[in-house]
């Protein structure tokens, strides 16, 4: 359920949420030190599905990242502040460049690069982050939270280690990570082959120790992992964001819901994917958002009519 800076489509446990189209915002934030200027980024959020811990009814605000969780969404507004609805929904303090929520704790990259966790899960240290370390990218699973560290990209975890999930490949360099708020195993996107590494619960086969790729985004649900084979691969570095921008991809699983990818129409190219309790829902190389199956529990799946990504 976790997703990257810049994801538009968020598939929580039984709901989902996804930016609705591009909004031009006259960006003026000494934050980022820039001058005025019109951004053509960002969109308003909609969500669907389970609204049992409003969940699935954000507020009217314009959003550059949403993230879905068990029961709560987040999403980071274009001044980097964070705003969060739901169950276990605190919107936290201070200025942010990424949002990620999980099961009872969400977690929040700062400008300069700290992770701040806030929720529930304090029981577990889910919600207690490293002092001092720097990431570039957070995912907050069922009860733990994973970062890349900003100077080597190696992987640190952190909270509830009952299978293993806080025990990532010591040494491997890693461009993207996910965690799940349903699961509990992390996979990672390796730097420079854009292989498939995957650490924690393991018996259903969601979380394979190493699958050859390359591979250009991955996501995770319960007790399953969805990677995105790219069409192209023309990324030339570790910072560039390969899951966007080109022709997309075909998508393959493992675990309790590798079956998704079998449902999937084989024309389709995707940009980006999420993953729910039971469901896969992602972006299209035409901007179109899709969810499959399109029926399920709280029609979590179910599309609004005409619904397209920014």
């Amino acid at each position: 359920m976790h997703e990257a800076s810049g994801s538009t489509v968020s598939a929580g446990h039984f709901h989902t949420c996804a930016l609705r189209r591009r909004s031009s915002i006259a960006k003026n934030d000494d934050l980022y030190e820039q001058d005025e200027e019109d951004f053509e980024f960002g969109g308003i959020c909609d969500c669907w599905g389970f609204d049992g811990q409003a969940q699935a009814s954000p507020p009217g605000e314009v959003f550059i990242q949403i993230s879905s969780g068990h029961l709560q969404s987040c999403g980071l507004m274009v001044n980097g502040f964070i705003r969060c609805w739901g169950g276990a929904a605190d919107s936290p303090q201070g200025y942010y460049q990424q949002v990620s929520c999980g099961n009872l704790h969400s977690c929040g990259l700062t400008k300069d690069g700290e992770a701040r966790c806030w929720g529930e899960d304090h029981l577990t240290g889910a919600t207690k982050p490293p002092q001092a370390a720097r990431f570039s990218q957070l995912s907050a699973g069922l009860d733990f939270s994973c970062g890349i560290y900003s100077q080597n990209r190696t992987v640190h975890c952190w909270g509830s280690n009952l299978f293993g999930q806080t025990k990532p490949p010591p040494t491997q360099v890693f461009v993207q990570i996910a965690a799940s708020s349903s699961s509990a195993h992390a996979c990672g996107i390796t730097w420079p082959d854009k292989n498939l590494r995957c650490w924690g619960q393991n018996n259903k086969g969601e979380a394979p120790t190493f699958v050859n790729g390359p591979f250009s985004q991955l996501a995770l649900g319960y007790r399953t992992t969805c990677v995105i084979s790219p069409t192209t691969t023309t990324s030339t570095s570790m910072d560039e964001d390969f899951s966007s921008g080109d022709s997309g991809g075909q998508i393959k699983c493992f675990g309790v819901n590798k079956h998704i990818a079998q449902q999937i129409p084989p024309d389709l190219r995707w940009i980006q994917i999420s993953l729910g309790r039971d469901h896969l829902c992602g972006l299209l190389s035409d901007g179109a958002v899709k969810c499959i199956p399109d029926t399920g529990l709280f029609e979590a799946a179910h599309v609004p009519d005409g619904f397209f990504a920014f």
